[in-house]
């Protein structure tokens, strides 16, 4: 396959980048280079379909692959989503930080990770911002499941678990806690982790009590 490739100047989109490059350097204590992170402008849903080896679903209109931002463009959003998505500059910036959140989760990791798709979710939208938008489930009673092809199920409680984890204990144990992934090769192994760093055991019973 083949992209055909050309550079832009846009210092909005650069300014955006940047900003969330430093802030998720502070929140995960790093010194990432600005440089590291690219962001690639896709105009149609076939670009986005090579790039993920699969053809993907409308509502589909970003993805981080380690460093590698691939963005939808904002006068074809409404396109490339059939209408699935609305054109709006706000929800585009968040989109932005939300990709770039989730380079940064795999760079703390070094590459290295269990697939906890609901932690990597949780950051991207508690780091974007995306969570101001978002209201709380009355009862949260699916975050423990991991089965990696609930596509919607992935966003809906994971940030509110974050936010309290965040808000409510030293920020350094979720940092303590991700670390930890390269070493957890199962489910049980992450929950014992989790109650070693946390002191209380992750269940649906104990987080609909505390938050």
């Amino acid at each position: 396959m083949v992209f055909d490739l050309q550079y832009r100047l846009d210092e909005t989109i650069d300014k955006i980048k940047e900003e969330a490059i430093d802030e998720y350097n502070s929140f995960y204590n790093m010194n990432i280079d600005k440089s590291t992170i690219k962001l690639y402008i896709f105009k149609d849903r076939q670009t986005l379909d090579e790039i993920k080896w699969k053809k993907t679903e409308n509502r589909m209109i970003a993805n981080a692959k380690w460093t590698h931002i691939y963005l939808y463009d904002l006068d074809k959003v409404e396109e490339i989503s059939k209408w699935y998505h609305k054109k709006d500059i706000s929800r585009y910036h968040e989109t932005i930080r939300h990709e770039i959140a989730h380079s940064f989760y795999w760079l703390y990791l070094n590459w290295n990770y269990f697939r906890a798709n609901r932690l990597n979710e949780g950051m991207a939208i508690y780091l974007s911002w995306q969570i101001k938008r978002k209201n709380k489930p009355v009862e949260f009673k699916n975050f423990l499941n991991f089965r990696d092809n609930e596509w919607e199920q992935v966003y809906i409680e994971s940030w509110f678990i974050i936010e309290f984890l965040i808000n409510n204990y030293d920020k350094e144990k979720i940092l303590e806690l991700i670390r930890y992934l390269w070493k957890i090769k199962s489910k049980e192994e992450f929950f014992e982790t989790f109650k070693d760093i946390y002191w209380f055991e992750l269940t649906y019973e104990n987080i609909n009590k505390l938050i």
